[in-house]
């Protein structure tokens, strides 16, 4: 009883701080924001904020002199038709990885096997252009085998099983990104470094690298891409490498905005992928509005948000200069050991972008929703697709256990693992 009290007490919680909120800035410095037609790009690339402009803009169009004889009748412009080009992009939660999932899923020859924890997404990953996953924790080390809370690290094979089944954008900015100090940063950024076919956001080898956008292309549609997170749970990055994370946060403001103005100016469509808000809170803050209105004032078109560990609403939001971008709160977790029913079901967004004529907008919006699932004993760890689960299994769900942590059982209290409360979390 007592090694499952302690168990249960590590997934409680990973972070401790609220997201500062952004300060105004001068609205003169920064014009509102105009797309212009993307250039011609290679599939995955990144430009600096500071790269020097083309030598063709600002140049003036030559005038001729004297007169011209004018034919009688001008010939009919006749203009081909824009084919339509879609991107379907699919993003998962938390994968917030307590030690006891990787443990439940180590091989006989001591190796890990996430595949099931994927296994009932696989059709969906296979149809999607783009799909995206938070990494919540570090790979600190794989001499470190998995470690839970407060200071995560899990084994490469997470990102092996990542890589097979079809993840091309890996979210590496949150709270527990320096839980192994700079060096599991920069383990992280190793073992990345070697997959270059995925894009890995928020996580930086150079102030080179900080100063750039990731920009993908998909089906002719060129996508760029930022995540940053609210702040660490583990100060200690020396000033002189504060390039190796990407903070959201005031100070930090005005290099987001002209990341943000470049993107817009120089890819078909912007999406912002902030580690913030409030944990265990079904509905956003304040400042994680104010936030989303900043992202939209500089250029961005889609803010999808992770860290609270459940599931937040979606809405357009709007900002004061009239640009719009549509939210998605918080995901929630994809998997998780965590003790509450709000923790076990997480959103999984498919967002369809198409780009024509009139530019690039979100055509369509469809929420699926999946529930990690495991027994009293905390086994049996695995992730179904909401329209898989069973009343049997959700009247089985470990979750419901009580273990005699006042907070945990007073919010499974109000709570309960029912299909009602579950559908009214699915939001």
């Amino acid at each position: 009883m007592l090694a499952l009290l302690l168990l249960l007490l590590s997934a409680a919680s990973c972070g401790k701080e609220k997201t500062p909120a952004p300060e105004m800035i001068d609205e003169a410095s920064f014009p509102e924001k105009e797309k212009p037609s993307a250039p011609q790009a290679s599939t995955e690339d990144s430009a600096s904020v500071s790269g020097e402009e083309s030598a063709a803009e600002g140049m003036q169009a030559e005038s001729s002199e004297g007169s011209a004889a004018v034919p009688s009748e001008t010939p009919e412009e006749t203009t081909e038709p824009v084919e339509p080009s879609y991107v379907r992009l699919l993003a998962v939660g938390d994968m917030l990885m307590h030690a006891g999932i990787s443990f439940q899923l180590q091989q006989p020859d001591g190796t890990f096997n996430y595949s099931s924890l994927f296994e009932n997404i696989q059709n969906d990953l296979n149809e999607a252009d783009l799909a995206i996953v938070n990494n919540e924790v570090i790979f600190g080390g794989d001499e470190l085998g998995p470690i839970g809370y407060p200071s995560f690290s899990v084994p490469t094979a997470l990102g092996d099983e990542e890589i097979r089944c079809g993840f091309d954008v890996i979210l590496g900015a949150t709270n527990h990104t320096n839980d192994w100090g700079p060096q599991g940063i920069r383990n992280t950024l190793d073992y990345w470094e070697k997959h270059p076919e995925v894009t890995l956001l928020g996580l930086h080898r150079s102030w080179d690298d900080y100063n750039a956008v990731k920009v993908v292309e998909r089906n002719g549609i060129r996508i760029a891409m930022l995540n940053l997170t609210y702040g660490l749970n583990i100060d200690g990055i020396p000033e002189e490498e504060g390039y190796l994370v990407e903070l959201m946060t005031t100070e930090n403001r005005y290099q987001i905005s002209k990341k943000l103005q470049w993107a817009n100016e120089n890819a078909d469509f912007v999406i912002v992928f902030p580690h913030w808000g409030e944990e265990y809170e079904l509905t956003h803050n304040a400042v994680q509005q104010e936030w989303a209105e900043f992202f939209a004032e500089f250029g961005a078109d889609l803010i999808i948000g992770s860290h609270t560990h459940t599931i937040q609403e979606n809405e357009w939001v709007t900002a004061w200069n009239g640009n719009t971008a549509y939210c998605v709160y918080s995901l929630g977790n994809y998997v998780s050991l965590q003790g509450m029913t709000i923790n076990m079901p997480g959103k999984m967004p498919k967002i369809t972008l198409v780009k024509d004529a009139a530019g690039c907008r979100i055509q369509d919006v469809r929420n699926d929703y999946v529930l990690t699932w495991f027994n009293e004993s905390l086994t049996g760890i695995r992730v179904y697709k909401m329209d898989q689960v069973t009343d049997e299994m959700i009247s089985s769900h470990g979750v419901m256990k009580s273990i005699g942590v006042d907070f945990f059982d007073e919010m499974n209290r109000f709570y309960p693992m029912t299909r009602e409360v579950l559908e009214s979390l699915c939001k």
